[in-house]
């Protein structure tokens, strides 16, 4: 695909029809009332119930969903069919091209749930990665293998869907920027050890990310707690492990990408959780980016390495 074409179907494209979407959710046109800054600042429950007249967490799942959608479809086309006479065999790419809408209007009922939300949250993620997984099972693990596997990997989702809950609690600018860097890494990553599918295809999802953040820092308001941010970590943490298991990502990049969520955690704490709002954003987005640097620093330095062989055989 050339850059022309890359750059309008795999980033403004995706970009520009989730933040239509992001924008019709939240009504991003509404100006902020008096007193909605101080609501921002309720803390937990009490926040909730102060929020302002238009609660648009719903959206940020579907819209990410019809984004992220529509980048696979321009990269490569309808996903293969999960049907037994379908000619292809579904990868786990396909795989999360059929879920990612099921699974965005699913979260944007998680609002409504109240506890059992984590009930939700568990059955989307069991359900998710095993079929991402589909190939693995059949492929590389041994019977009875693949659902330790299922089972580990599944824990791990759900703490990361926990941190990045706690961590895109507050609206304004500070959720979208962090799971803005959390695709962005992923994609040059991906990009850097072989794997250009999943680096473009987390590129897209890093385009509707940032006309979250563009719209977010317009209106401080608005936030992609809830819905978005789950789809999000559903979508990275499934093109992690495509790009760990069918591809050339080493282990400990992907493992350090996964850290950077827990990592922004940091900024929750004392003294950083005192500090005003644009310093905490930064010191969260300081703190995330770090694992992910050294991840791209060694896989960049393997790049560079494997470049150079390539050019001394030749």
């Amino acid at each position: 695909m050339d850059p022309t074409t890359l750059l309008l179907e795999g980033v403004l494209a995706p970009a520009v029809l989730a933040g239509l979407l992001l924008a019709l959710g939240w009504r991003a046109w509404r100006r902020e009332a008096p007193g909605d800054a101080r609501r921002r600042e309720a803390p937990g429950d009490a926040r909730r119930r102060e929020a302002p007249g238009v609660d648009g967490r719903w959206i940020g799942g579907p819209a990410l969903a019809f984004g992220f959608g529509l980048t696979f479809y321009f990269l490569s086309g309808w996903p293969a069919s999960p049907l037994p006479d379908s000619p292809r065999t579904p990868t786990g790419l396909d795989w999360l091209a059929w879920l990612c809408l099921p699974v965005g209007l699913l979260l944007a009922l998680e609002g409504r749930l109240g506890r059992r939300r984590h009930l939700l949250r568990g059955l989307v993620a069991v359900v998710a990665l095993r079929l991402v997984l589909t190939n693995a099972f059949a492929n590389i693990w041994e019977p009875g293998e693949g659902w330790l596997w299922l089972a580990g990997l599944t824990i791990l989702l759900l703490l990361q869907w926990a941190a990045l809950a706690r961590a895109t609690r507050r609206p304004g600018a500070s959720g979208p920027l962090l799971l803005w860097i959390l695709a962005t890494g992923l994609a040059v990553l991906a990009g850097l050890t072989g794997s250009a599918r999943i680096g473009q295809l987390s590129g897209g999802l890093a385009a509707g990310l940032g006309a979250a953040l563009v719209l977010a820092w317009w209106r401080p308001r608005l936030a992609l707690e809830g819905s978005g941010a789950g789809l999000v970590i559903v979508l990275l943490f499934g093109l992690g492990l495509n790009a760990y298991f069918f591809s050339y990502t080493e282990g400990l990049d992907v493992a350090l990408l996964a850290a950077a969520p827990f990592a922004a955690l940091v900024a929750e704490l004392p003294p950083l959780k005192r500090l005003a709002p644009s310093k905490r954003t930064a010191a969260q987005a300081v703190c995330a980016l770090l694992p992910i640097a050294v991840a791209l620093m060694r896989a960049g330095m393997a790049f560079v390495a494997a470049q150079e062989e390539a050019g001394d055989y030749y």
